[in-house]
């Protein structure tokens, strides 16, 4: 029984990921991901997969993007280094998209492990 529990617990979270990342362009996800080393890769997976959250005047609003945040992590606290923004819905200003990334990155610095180097993290972040 738990076997089979397990095989659908894992095949219902491949749907999940597949519906979230519907829209990111594929290959530059792909790359971004098989870009990361061994040690950051963890970090890298679960900030993707954890520390978006989707602004309620977005949603209410059916807004979204797509970006490619460059950070760097250190000690508890992260610095942004770039944003490159894929696509936007109409309306959307860039401002706005900039503050979000600065708020998901504020919201989940309590997340980053106590790093003893920068760690520079190239993330896909998508509100659709």
């Amino acid at each position: 029984m738990d076997i089979i529990l397990a095989m659908l617990a894992s095949s219902a979270s491949a749907k999940i990921e597949e519906k979230k990342w519907s829209k990111f362009p594929y290959k530059i996800q792909k790359n971004l991901e098989i870009s990361q080393n061994v040690q950051n890769f963890a970090l890298y997976r679960y900030l993707v997969n954890n520390a978006l959250r989707y602004p309620k005047e977005w949603i209410e609003n059916k807004a979204g993007a797509s970006v490619v945040a460059s950070v760097a992590i250190y000690n508890q606290s992260a610095t942004l280094k770039g944003i490159k923004i894929l696509n936007k819905t109409e309306g959307l200003e860039e401002i706005t998209i900039f503050n979000e990334v600065e708020k998901t990155l504020q919201r989940s610095k309590h997340d980053f492990p106590n790093t003893e180097s920068v760690v520079e993290l190239s993330l896909p972040f998508e509100w659709k």
